[in-house]
């Protein structure tokens, strides 16, 4: 099934400018949970945007934070969801431990303290490309929770390593922090598309090298022996698979169709739909959430 386009959205919920479409609405609150990673205990940056017993929890992807869907908590269609927005151990505000690398599992493990300690029922998983890693890990430790969940180009197969994961997963830590970053940035500011030339902007200030390098290694480990297109393509609750027009050629595309999942393709857009077409990809998600709460 596809997502149709039909929802429209006042100029003041999804604002043209970047730094606007970066900031939480004021009624956000911002939470600080202390979480265990090795012999280290962390701190760990949590948005709360309170609403109705029905809850969106975001999972960023690699090089990103929880502001990339802060203009979420403004959107009046999403208003009666409780929207929780989570930075990743070394992303954004959140600490980093000094003593040992943190996994893609790790912050699986991160997510379902913050399901814990909020107290999560009947919630609607929102990841974006690493991001789509983490949540079916965390699905797999709460599964009772999980009432839908949205895709976003979240890794599936080995073919999405290919951006810049496996090259940086293949590198020495010593090599990758003499110089990735800098030629990362320089790639995606050259770039015509304003998804990744946003994403370069933003990137160096969003992760630390060290979380980004030792995520790329366990991303790409995961991504190559882990069933992830099985696991997602199983649920037998609602899915929505959203992908940039640029990507139209993903091979599994069709493989999802086939087990039923939704599939919203987001036009003039690429990896980064919410830098590129934030107004299309909203919309296919109220749209898909509207769908969905009248199927279950």
């Amino acid at each position: 099934m596809g997502i149709s386009a039909n929802i429209e959205f006042g100029k003041e919920e999804i604002p043209n400018t970047l730094a606007a479409r970066l900031t939480f609405s004021d009624d956000t609150e911002f939470v600080t949970l202390d979480f265990r990673l090795g012999q280290q205990v962390v701190p760990i940056s949590v948005a709360v945007r309170s609403g109705g017993p029905h809850s969106l929890l975001y999972f960023h992807g690699l090089g990103s934070t929880k502001f990339d869907f802060a203009v979420a908590t403004r959107i009046n269609a999403l208003k009666e969801y409780t929207i929780i927005a989570f930075d990743y151990p070394g992303s954004g505000d959140s600490g980093y431990p000094h003593d040992s690398p943190v996994t893609v599992s790790d912050v699986a493990d991160v997510a379902s303290a913050i399901i814990t300690n909020f107290c999560l029922r009947e919630t609607t998983f929102v990841a974006h490309s690493m991001g789509g890693v983490v949540a079916l890990l965390t699905a797999r430790i709460h599964p009772e929770i999980v009432r839908t969940m949205i895709n976003v180009e979240g890794n599936l197969a080995p073919i999405d390593c290919a951006i810049f994961s496996r090259a940086a997963a293949a590198m020495t830590l010593e090599k990758f922090q003499r110089g990735f970053f800098d030629q990362l940035q320089s790639d995606y500011f050259a770039s015509e598309k304003s998804g990744f030339w946003t994403f370069g902007k933003l990137f160096r200030k969003s992760v630390t090298q060290q979380a980004f390098y030792y995520y790329c290694k366990s991303l790409v480990a995961l991504t190559d022996s882990a069933p992830l297109l099985r696991w997602f393509s199983d649920y037998t609750i609602p899915r929505l698979f959203v992908y940039g027009s640029e990507n139209r050629s993903l091979p599994y595309l069709r493989d999802l169709r086939d087990a039923g999942v939704s599939l919203a393709e987001i036009r003039d857009s690429n990896h980064f739909p919410v830098y590129s077409n934030a107004h299309g990809f909203f919309t296919a998600i109220v749209d898909f959430l509207e769908l969905a709460n009248w199927s279950v």
